[in-house]
């Protein structure tokens, strides 16, 4: 495998795993970030009722209800809910809805509560909070975010008990942080294919299947195919040739001053293309011997000549084949 080749190769493998690890350590952040605004509306809920000196109900943890009475500054509403849900879950929903109206969520302290708890997992990025009741503005807490960071959103749940309060979390995560929550597998393996990619760049040897050795002198008037770097040279003059016209002129070489038949040229050239018809290669085989012509013409003394419903023959006063 030639340097380009292998380079090419592990940029590949270097891509496929930075994704990987991208996503993974994307999901990873996500779920942090969902379980810190969780547990941030939580303590928020706690400290607003403390405040408002309002006592939350224990309710037994795996009892199941299907209506709740709520008694706020409005009255008393009862409310059927689609699904049994159990009374505790029901009970913070409820305390929520009453809070709504008499002491509503604050999206600045709620979201240093957000940022309390990243930080006991180690993260540290900008936050913002944003907070809505019923058809009424959003509010947001203020936060700066870099064009370099990658902003990930939480959804927008409901909070209590009516539906009518939501909030929503997004946090500007730079790419650093974002692949330091991936697995230590993927961490490693973008550190190992970066570094064989760089050793590779760097220290393994050029691929040199072409240019292997110069042209003869000038004063060699001799036409010198050279099979390593698939051209020829003529007094210092090189010329490339494609693998077509390399194997076509070879064939003349080794046969110089002599005809060789068009026969002889396609078996050749489409030797794995088994057929005895010579015809349908003509154009083809014309073809070739007008590039090599024209490669030839600033060199008058060789010369591909016709030989007329036969094959082709070539003169000059040296001809040799290296390599």
């Amino acid at each position: 495998m030639n340097k380009p080749v292998l380079i090419a190769f592990l940029l590949t493998a270097l891509c496929c795993v930075t994704a990987f690890s991208f996503f993974s350590g994307k999901g990873r952040l996500q779920e942090i970030m969902d379980n810190a605004l969780e547990q941030a509306v939580e303590t928020d809920l706690q400290r607003r009722l403390c405040e408002e000196k309002l006592v939350s109900m224990g309710s037994p943890m795996n009892r199941k209800i299907k209506e709740i009475k709520v008694t706020s500054g409005q009255g008393t509403e009862l409310f059927i809910l689609e699904d049994s849900m159990e009374q505790y879950l029901a009970d913070k929903l409820a305390n929520q809805y009453i809070l709504s109206t008499i002491h509503p969520i604050q999206p600045e302290k709620l979201n240093r509560l957000v940022q309390e708890e990243l930080r006991k997992q180690d993260i540290l990025c900008p936050t913002a909070v944003g907070y809505r009741r019923g058809r009424g503005e959003r509010k947001e807490s203020p936060a700066e975010f870099s064009v370099f960071d990658v902003v990930l959103t939480s959804e927008a749940d409901s909070l209590d008990i009516k539906g009518e309060m939501s909030v929503q979390l997004k946090a500007g995560c730079p790419l650093p942080l974002i692949a330091g929550q991936s697995p230590a597998y993927l961490r490693w393996g973008m550190g190992l294919l970066l570094t064989v990619t760089v050793l590779t760049a760097f220290l393994f040897p050029r691929h040199t299947s072409y240019r292997i050795s110069p042209c003869e002198p000038p004063h060699d008037n001799r036409l010198v195919l050279k099979r390593d770097n698939f051209c020829f040279c003529i007094a210092g003059q090189q010329r490339d040739l494609t693998e077509m016209q390399f194997y076509l002129l070879e064939a003349l070489c080794r046969h110089s001053h002599q005809t060789v038949t068009r026969q002889e040229i396609a078996s050749l050239l489409w030797q794995k293309e088994q057929t005895d018809d010579v015809s349908i290669y003509n154009n083809r085989i014309d073809s070739h011997i007008a590039s090599l012509r024209k490669l030839l013409v600033d060199f008058p003394d060789y010369r591909i000549e016709t030989v007329k419903r036969f094959g082709y023959r070539l003169t000059g006063p040296g001809i040799a084949v290296e390599g």
